[in-house]
Parts: C-alpha cells; structure tokens; sequence
C-alpha cells in the first residue's frame, strides 16, 4: 500500500476481521499492534505505520493505516549483496542505484560511473553569452533525476538535469562514453 496508495488516500489495513466483516478474538490488539509495528520497521526503507484500535459490538480489532510513501519503493526486507565470501545487507543508496540502473538512461550512464567519459555542450541559446561546459569528465553518480561528473584536471563537481543529457559513444575516443548537454535557455 505505501507503494501505492493515492496521495490523499491512504491504504487501509483491518486485522482481526474477517472477509465477512466478523470481529476474530484469536489475537489480542495490542499483539497485533507490535507485531505489525515490528515488521515495518523491518522493512526496507522502514516503512512507517499508523496502527489503531478500534471497537466494533464490544470487540477490538486493529486498523492499520499506510500512506502513500515518499520513501518507495519499499520492499518486505532489504536487498542483499556478496562481499567476499559474506552476504551483507545493501546500503540505501545501493538499492537506490539498483532501482535507477532499471531506468532509461540511468543503467547505461551508470555503467561509466567512476570512469572516464566525454561531456559536449550544444549551443543552442539565443542571445547573451553561453558557458560552454564540454570537456572530459569523471562520471560520479546518476539517478533518474541528474547526471554528476568531476571534471577532470580540476576540483569542479557539476550536476546535469539527465532530461538534458542525450547518450552516444564518442566519435574521436573509441569506447567512451559522451554525453549530449542541451541547456535550457
């Protein structure tokens, strides 16, 4: 539900109820209420419940209320990865980076991450003058959102809005990747 649910419309979630509306004491609220609590915590990002108790012909049962997530996607644990001969859980950001390599551009752009690639800047503006930002780059992230690159031979960090960023393999520097800067104006 908190990978779904409508933005003003949170899921709902009844325990102890069955699918004819019956309130089952099989489990005392409070119970359910940790249990459930525990297991969002557990999952990966922790995902943030909102338990109640409510009263129906002098019975409990638990509502269980899960917004819409700014976090999501969530998952019932987290993802893990080798390390030598260990399985250790992911980081956030690993996951994250998993999740973006899915994207469009993002999995091929992150195939160069940390390597060497190639930026060319379109000169496209109209009027005033332009800062032409081509040159050779390291590739430092990139999600669905923006690109980052260090540019080589100096301690200048640049982000790129990656909806401005078209892909092609460099004409000149055989297997190296280039990237297409179309600036808004």
């Amino acid at each position: 539900m908190a990978n779904s649910a409508l933005p003003n419309k949170p899921g709902i979630l009844y325990v102890g109820v069955n699918d004819l509306g019956e309130i089952l004491q099989d489990k005392a609220p409070e119970t359910w209420q940790h249990d459930i609590t525990a297991w969002g915590n557990g999952c990966f990002p922790e995902l943030p419940v909102i338990p109640r108790t409510l009263t129906k012909d002098g019975k409990e049962f638990l509502a269980v209320v899960v917004p819409l997530s700014e976090a999501r996607p969530h998952f019932a644990r987290p993802a893990f990865k080798r390390q030598g001969a260990k399985t250790i859980p992911a980081s956030q950001q690993e996951t994250d980076e998993w999740i973006a390599y899915r994207n469009s551009k993002a999995p091929f752009i992150l195939d160069w991450k940390h390597k060497t690639i190639h930026l060319q800047q379109l000169k496209e503006g109209i009027g005033g003058s332009i800062f032409d930002e081509s040159g050779a780059y390291t590739l430092i992230d990139c999600n669905p959102w923006f690109v980052t690159l260090h540019k080589l031979g100096s301690g200048v960090q640049k982000t790129f809005p990656l909806s401005a960023v078209d892909l092609k393999m460099n004409d000149v520097k055989v297997n190296e990747l280039m990237l297409v800067y179309r600036p808004y104006y």
